[in-house]
């Protein structure tokens, strides 16, 4: 029975994102925000009280650091989600079109090989496509709004 709820929920939130992506997504950027802000404070005040016993190192508070920071950005708007998801998308799409080269200038007859070089280069120009997609709010907040509505249906529709 929770299933179902969960499903009409997500149809419910679906709905709402395609209605109003841009505040979807400025929702969605804000409680990442208090999410990250939250925990970069928790690893921040570990990090102070395990200093003496060297339980911890310099990584680590400088790790909370960054996710403090990168928290109250998002929840003061600085930046929105989007635009870490467009960063990610753009470095993760020229890192499989250098897979991709690495691959098919190996000079391998395996048909193996060469296949898995193609599908690398395919996927990195996508993931670079979706990267320029992702910095427009709407475009994120569509394909949030479509991907919940879809699971929604698809969890309500399941035995």
């Amino acid at each position: 029975m929770l299933k179902k709820w969960m499903g009409l929920l997500s149809v419910i939130l679906g709905i709402v994102f395609l209605v109003s992506p841009i505040s979807g997504v400025t929702a969605i950027s804000i409680l990442t925000g208090l999410v990250l802000s939250g925990l970069g404070v928790w690893m921040l005040a570990n990090a102070i009280m395990a200093r003496r016993y060297m339980e911890v190192g310099v990584l680590w508070m400088i790790f909370a650091v960054i996710t403090l920071a990168v928290g109250l950005m998002l929840v003061f708007r600085v930046f929105l989600i989007n635009q870490l998801a467009g960063v990610w998308l753009y470095v993760t799409g020229i890192l499989l079109l250098v897979a991709a080269i690495l691959i098919l200038a190996a000079g391998s007859q395996s048909y193996l090989k060469r296949n898995a070089g193609i599908i690398s280069a395919i996927l990195g120009v996508i993931y670079i496509l979706m990267g320029a997609l992702s910095f427009n709010p709407a475009f994120v907040g569509v394909a949030v709004g479509l991907i919940l509505v879809v699971y929604g249906v698809a969890v309500l529709r399941s035995p």
